[in-house]
C-alpha cells in the first residue's frame, strides 16, 4: 500500500483535532510533517522503480538507477528529519526519543559515504572503483551486502 493511501478518505475543511489525529507530527512542525510526506512519496516511487526494474527480463538498469538516485535524496532527507526531531527530543516521549537516536545512528552509517563522499569513520574519499549501490539481483535489493 502506498503511504498516502493509508488515510482512506480525504478530509474536507478538517478541524485541528482531526488533522492532529491523522498526523500527530503536525503538532511539532507543520513544515517537518510536509517533508515527511515528501519522503514517503519518494519511498513509494523507489519501491515502484525497484519492482519494475528487477521484474524486467533482462533487468532494467535505467529504472533501477532512477531508484538509486531517489534513494540518495531519501537518505539525505530522512537523516535531516530524524536529526531535527532528535534535537527537539524533549518534545517527544522518552521511547520515541530513544527510537530516534537509534534510527539516527543507522541512517548516519548509510549517509556518510553518500553525503560526505568519505569512508565511514575516516576522512578518506570513497574511491572511484566503488560501486555506487551494490545491486543484489537475487534478492531484488539496491543495497546488497558489501564485502
Amino acid at each position: 500500500m502506498k503511504y498516502l493511501e493509508r488515510f482512506g478518505e480525504c478530509l474536507f475543511n478538517p478541524t485541528e483535532k482531526q488533522m492532529l489525529e491523522r498526523d500527530p507530527l503536525l503538532a511539532f512542525s507543520f513544515y517537518l510533517s510536509g517533508r515527511v510526506l515528501v519522503l514517503c512519496d519518494l519511498a513509494d516511487e523507489i519501491v515502484a522503480n525497484l519492482d519494475q526494474g528487477f521484474s524486467a527480463e533482462p533487468i532494467h538498469g535505467g529504472v533501477i538507477g532512477r531508484a538509486d538516485t531517489l534513494m540518495w535524496f531519501w537518505l539525505l532527507g530522512a537523516y535531516e528529519v530524524v536529526r531535527t526531531m532528535h534535537q527537539a527530543k524533549q518534545c517527544f516521549s522518552g521511547r520515541l526519543a530513544a527510537d530516534l537516536q537509534d534510527l539516527k545512528k543507522h541512517l548516519a552509517r548509510a549517509r556518510m559515504p553518500a553525503a560526505k563522499m568519505e569512508k565511514p569513520g575516516r576522512r578518506a574519499p570513497v574511491t572511484s572503483n566503488r560501486s555506487p549501490s551494490g545491486w543484489d539481483y537475487s534478492n531484488r535489493d539496491l543495497l546488497g551486502k558489501r564485502s
